[in-house]
């Protein structure tokens, strides 16, 4: 029987940070344009996507709507 292995949240928040550094460097976009749609400062999206600080459910969905795409977890 195979053997399931279920991701921890931690890998998960891992995962969407790092698509969201991948959607800044291919957009073309800023973390200080990302800051100000999502309501935080520039300081406060490179903590994030260094995991020093969490990711609010309000801000996963912000995020993907100033990207104009859906982080896909596959």
């Amino acid at each position: 029987m195979a053997k399931v292995i279920l991701d921890t949240p931690r890998q998960k928040v891992n995962r969407f940070s790092a698509w969201v550094l991948f959607m800044l460097r291919t957009s073309g976009k800023t973390q200080k344009a990302l800051a100000a749609y999502i309501g935080v400062d520039q300081a406060g999206v490179s903590r994030k996507v260094k995991g020093q600080t969490p990711w609010k459910l309000k801000e996963f969905y912000q995020v993907q709507e100033f990207f104009g795409e859906e982080f896909k977890d596959e």
